[in-house]
């Protein structure tokens, strides 16, 4: 692994620290001064957007309820493909925002994680009242953001070429067969 490569995994892996951190700190204050039966929610903008403790047992809208294995097993399988990818993604900068958006998707993911093997839950907080929109945290923020970067990159800036350290054959052993 050469000196360029290292040092994107090396900021791929403290913008992971900082986006898990910063989802984990929200979810810590909100414990704290939400999770009390006693407790109201913090209105931020009146009939709009409320932050309001609530413990997810499920995925997204509580689907697949208590199901930890499921969800353990499906996070680790996300971790490995976005470890391959930074591996095999090319040393050039225009995959700096690729860079950023899986490590911004793995913080998520593993944040969320970390909520189900400590808590046995997800803590949520982030309500959009307007809309009744289902309570979410940062690390779903994270994710989805992610997730609209990556369809973004690959559907406006990646030419297929770009794209081609995906490709699960790998060009010299083609050349190799076919010599």
């Amino acid at each position: 692994m050469n000196k360029h490569k290292k040092k994107f995994i090396i900021i791929d892996m403290v913008l992971l620290v900082i986006f898990a951190l910063i989802d984990q700190v929200s979810k810590f204050y909100i414990v704290n001064n939400l999770s009390l039966p006693t407790k109201e929610s913090i209105v931020i903008f009146p009939n709009v957007l409320e932050l309001r403790y609530q413990e997810n047992y499920g995925g997204a809208w509580g689907i697949l309820e208590n199901q930890l294995f499921f969800f353990v097993a499906v996070t680790s399988i996300i971790a490995m493909i976005i470890v391959y990818l930074i591996i095999k993604m090319p040393n050039d900068k225009k995959y700096n925002m690729f860079h950023i958006a899986l490590a911004m998707m793995m913080s998520g993911a593993l944040s969320n994680l970390a909520d189900r093997l400590m808590n046995g839950y997800v803590i949520d907080f982030i309500y959009f009242k307007a809309i009744q929109f289902p309570i979410f945290n940062l690390a779903d923020v994270f994710v989805t953001i992610a997730a609209i970067i990556l369809l973004f990159l690959f559907f406006f800036i990646y030419k297929e070429d770009d794209l081609n350290f995906l490709n699960m054959k790998q060009k010299k052993y083609r050349e190799i067969k076919y010599k």
